[in-house]
């Protein structure tokens, strides 16, 4: 009995810890719970156009590098380019304006040495581009904190 009681314990943990987000081809990927509503609320910031929400999603250090220092804390430009990416009608690279971006749709997500890479499409009137961005996991004794990291340069 202690033995079902343990193994019952063990499972209500790890289902509760995870949980599935679903990619654009319907394919479903298990991840923490935590880096799911991370993921929500990115598509909610994105969605809403809220730029004060989306900046608190940044990796610390890639927002210090490239929106403090290199962009000189020009905060459009920053949220702009981050959005860059490939239009999928072979128009090539496209920099969206981030007011501009009518819809974002997950399509699947990697797990890599750090982190994570997860792809998205970027809908605006004019294109439909083929992100893909890179996600921090730092764990600290409060919990994991995750961070969005675009292209440096």
């Amino acid at each position: 009995m202690k033995k079902y009681i343990l193994f019952l314990g063990i499972w209500l943990f790890v289902s509760c810890s995870t949980t599935y987000k679903i990619g654009s081809e319907g394919e479903k990927y298990k991840l923490p719970k935590d880096l799911v509503v991370f993921l929500n609320s990115f598509e909610q910031s994105v969605a809403s156009h809220n730029v004060d929400k989306l900046m608190l999603l940044m990796d610390k250090n890639y927002k210090k590098e490239q929106h403090d220092d290199m962009l000189e804390g020009k905060t459009a430009q920053f949220i702009n380019e981050f959005f860059g990416g490939t239009d999928v009608n072979g128009s090539g690279y496209k920099n969206p304006k981030f007011k501009n971006i009518t819809s974002i749709h997950f399509t699947s997500i990697q797990e890599i040495e750090n982190g994570y890479t997860v792809y998205y499409f970027i809908t605006t009137k004019e294109y439909r581009i083929d992100c893909r961005w890179d996600i921090s996991v730092n764990k600290t004794k409060n919990g994991t904190i995750y961070g969005l990291i675009g292209a440096v340069g």
